[in-house]
C-alpha cells in the first residue's frame, strides 16, 4: 500500500498505517484493497498469479471480511487460491472465537491463511496449534544475515524444520543474495520473495510487462513436506 500525499508525496505504509486509529476507516481501507486485489488477479497475466493480503485483527473482527474476501472471489470468477490472506502475529496476540471463524471460513472455501513475521510474536507455536494456517513466512530479520551470520542460519533452518514437520508451506521474505535464496533452499523454505526476484511496483506495470511470478499455488490445507522448492515468489502491490 502507498499513500499519494497531496504536500508529502509518495508515503510508504510505515508513515502512515500505524496512525491509522480509526477502526471503520481501516476496515473500509482494507475492504478496497480486497476489490483491488481481485480485480488485478482477474486482469493479470497468469492463473498461478496470487497475491497476498495483510490482514490484521480488527478487519478479522468485524464480522464481515470473509464474505467480503469470498464475494470479491466470485464477482471476479477467481480461484481462491490466488487471494492469500497474510496474518501477522503481532496483531493476533489473543485470537478470539470471532477471528477463529472468519479464518476457518475461508480456509475451507479455498484461501490459504499465511502466519506472517513467522518466529518474532510472542507465541506462534500456539497459533500454529489453534489457528486454521495453511503456511508461514520467514521475518526478514532472520533472512538479513545468513548463510554469513551463524545465528541466524540456526534460527531459520530450525523454523522451517518445524514448519515442514506440521506440514505447512514455507516462505522466506527479505531474500536480497543469491547466497541467501540458495541457503534457504538448502533449509527447505520452498517459496522466496525478495529484491532479488523483483521490487514493489504499480499492479499495472506486472500486467503491462508480464512480470514472472511465482508458478504455483499454495495449498490452502498442509502439503507434503516432499513438494520440490520454487523459489521466485514476488509479491504485487494492488
Amino acid at each position: 500500500m502507498r499513500w499519494q500525499h497531496p504536500t508529502r508525496g509518495m508515503l510508504l505504509p510505515g508513515a502512515f498505517l500505524p496512525h491509522l486509529n480509526d477502526r471503520s476507516l481501516s476496515t473500509r481501507l482494507g475492504a478496497a484493497l480486497v476489490d483491488q486485489a481481485a480485480r488485478f488477479l482477474a486482469e493479470g497475466p497468469s492463473q498461478h498469479t496470487w497475491v497476498s493480503l495483510n490482514v490484521s485483527a480488527d478487519q478479522l473482527g468485524d464480522s464481515e471480511f470473509a464474505d467480503r474476501v469470498l464475494s470479491a472471489i466470485g464477482r471476479h470468477h477467481l480461484s481462491p487460491q490466488r487471494l492469500v490472506v497474510e496474518l501477522t502475529e503481532a496483531s493476533l496476540v489473543a485470537p478470539n472465537t470471532r477471528i477463529r471463524h472468519e479464518l476457518t471460513e475461508l480456509r475451507n472455501a479455498g484461501v490459504p491463511i499465511l502466519l506472517d513475521d513467522f518466529g518474532t510474536g510472542v507465541s506462534p507455536l500456539s497459533y500454529l496449534r489453534d489457528l486454521p494456517v495453511s503456511g508461514v513466512k520467514l521475518d526478514m530479520s532472520f533472512v538479513a544475515g545468513i548463510p554469513e551470520d551463524p545465528a541466524g542460519a540456526r534460527v531459520s533452518r530450525a523454523l522451517g524444520a518445524l514448519a515442514r514437520e506440521l506440514g505447512l508451506a514455507t516462505i522466506a521474505e527479505g531474500i536480497e543474495t543469491e547466497a541467501q535464496a540458495e541457503f534457504l533452499a538448502q533449509c527447505g523454505w520452498r517459496y522466496g520473495q525478495g529484491w532479488l526476484f523483483g521490487v514493489a511496483q504499480h499492479a499495472q506495470a506486472i500486467i503491462d510487462h508480464g512480470t514472472p511470478v511465482v508458478s504455483s499455488l499454495i495449498d490452502p490445507r498442509p502439503y507434503d513436506a516432499a513438494t520440490p522448492l520454487d523459489f521466485g515468489a514476488t509479491e504485487p502491490t494492488p
